[in-house]
């Protein structure tokens, strides 16, 4: 094969590179828009004090924490969609978004009620210090308040995603985040009315952009195209029990799996914040970075599942296999730039988010967030194997196994995380270790299962309630 040959191969042919770049840069560049919303809420927070942008953190997973089982569960829209269009049943798709609605209204009561009655009770046990608590609650009750508003923003997207329409998911970001910066601007110094400044106020900007997108989201419904493709109101039900019964099987093992992974994840955060609120700052320090390097793999990630969900549903296993690896080179390309940005800049990155009065404080911040950026730069290689091939798993319907798989990993983590931090009282440098090595070892059960090959004998569309 000429060297031609072979390039066409990699990047024009279908399932290549330029293939998969069509579907997956919109929602790439969607995920880079919101790692930059999280960005300027920390940003503009910092010189409030080394506290604030910690307990934004706090405050912000938490919530979460609280909805992430039903996020994840949502997100399976995407690759059920594109199930539904590859094997040319686009009248279906419309129906999955509505239970996935249905769902986000009946389950945000409880929501509340966890988080009124739960969320104090849980910063109280991880013994963060007490202003930084203060803080995170003030942030985490408005966020919280708001959380129906971002699973109905991630229930839309993923069903534009799910039909092949990543440029529209992509404007919204934009012009959300766009939205965002000034909003932050404003309330966090003005706050409304002379009330909510500071963290309320960049609490309340995040809602309101949120607010936005599902507004935008509502119009693009509207549009004649979708209209007419995909919502066919003369064969819809508010209460479709087959779909929601297939949203539930496979999408319920994704969500357990985001929100397992997300409750050890913010828990390590937490403890790691006991330490003391400069081992608190260098560590949010480091995770501003790592959700920038993050989420356009989250992107690729999205954008891989509705590909290969669209393969898989028309019986192409041969063209999912190869929209997998086009993935793969993707990714390893984004996490190069992103390692050599984090090892060339190190210092210039930690710097933006230190205030000025920091006093003898500053040497110790800058020596804990030197380790743990220069140790994100590494582990992001396996973040980019994660992205990959967990998108082609759950794009088939191996969601249980990837549910196992990461609550034994990470829950692992968590335990070796608690004994070395509360036992044994080891530095924060062996416990950010710890965590790291977590994720390259989870990238390699991942890979292994996809070379193993039984998601390609799995029939999402084809399973039926009983």
């Amino acid at each position: 094969m000429s060297i031609h040959q072979r390039l066409f191969r990699y990047f024009r042919g279908e399932a290549g590179i330029f293939h998969l770049l069509q579907l997956s840069l919109p929602m790439m560049i969607s995920q880079a828009s919101s790692s930059l919303m999280l960005f300027t809420d920390r940003y503009l927070l910092a010189p409030l004090g080394k506290e604030y942008p910690a307990a934004s953190m706090d405050g912000g997973f938490s919530s979460i924490m609280l909805t992430i089982f039903f996020m994840g569960l949502l997100t399976y829209i995407n690759p059920l969609v594109s199930q539904y269009i590859g094997a040319r049943k686009s009248e279906r798709c419309f129906g999955v978004l509505v239970q996935g609605v249905l769902f986000c209204l009946i389950i945000f009561p409880v929501i509340l009620a966890l988080g009124k009655y739960m969320i104090p009770f849980y910063f109280h046990w991880m013994g963060i210090p007490k202003l930084q608590f203060d803080l995170a609650m003030k942030y985490f009750y408005i966020v919280n308040a708001g959380s129906i508003i971002a699973m109905m923003n991630t229930a839309i997207s993923s069903f534009f995603t799910g039909i092949g329409r990543t440029s529209a998911v992509m404007w919204v970001n934009i012009f959300g985040t766009l939205c965002n910066i000034p909003l932050n601007l404003y309330l966090i110094k003005n706050g409304i009315a002379g009330n909510y400044s500071g963290i309320e106020g960049a609490a309340l900007a995040t809602i309101s952009s949120y607010g936005i997108m599902v507004g935008l989201y509502g119009f693009l419904l509207m549009d004649k195209r979708v209209r007419g493709q995909y919502i066919k109101l003369a064969q819809l039900k508010l209460f479709d029990r087959p779909t929601l019964s297939k949203l539930m099987k496979f999408g319920g093992p994704t969500g357990a799996e985001f929100f397992l992974i997300f409750v050890a994840f913010n828990t390590f955060v937490g403890l790691f914040h006991s330490y003391g609120a400069n081992e608190a700052s260098a560590m949010t320090i480091a995770f501003n970075w790592d959700i920038v390097a993050f989420l356009p793999l989250w992107g690729l990630n999205i954008g891989l599942m509705s590909l290969v969900g669209r393969y898989m549903g028309s019986n192409q296993v041969d063209m999912a296999i190869k929209a997998t690896w086009s993935g793969a080179k993707i990714a390893i390309g984004l996490t190069i730039f992103f390692a050599l940005l984090f090892f060339s800049f190190t210092d210039p990155l930690i710097q933006m988010f230190l205030p000025d009065d920091l006093g003898n404080d500053y040497a110790q911040i800058m020596h804990l967030s030197r380790y743990m950026l220069r140790l994100v730069s590494i582990y992001c290689f396996a973040n980019a194997v994660n992205m990959v091939f967990t998108a082609t798993l759950r794009a088939a319907g191996d969601t249980r196994w990837c549910m196992v798989c990461s609550l034994v990993t990470n829950w692992s983590m968590l335990a070796l995380a608690y004994l070395t931090i509360k036992v044994f009282a080891w530095t924060p440098l062996t416990s950010w270790l710890i965590f790291v090595s977590t994720v390259f070892l989870e990238s390699c059960l991942f890979f292994l299962r996809y070379q193993k090959g039984r998601w390609q004998s799995l029939k999402l569309i084809n399973y039926a309630f009983f």
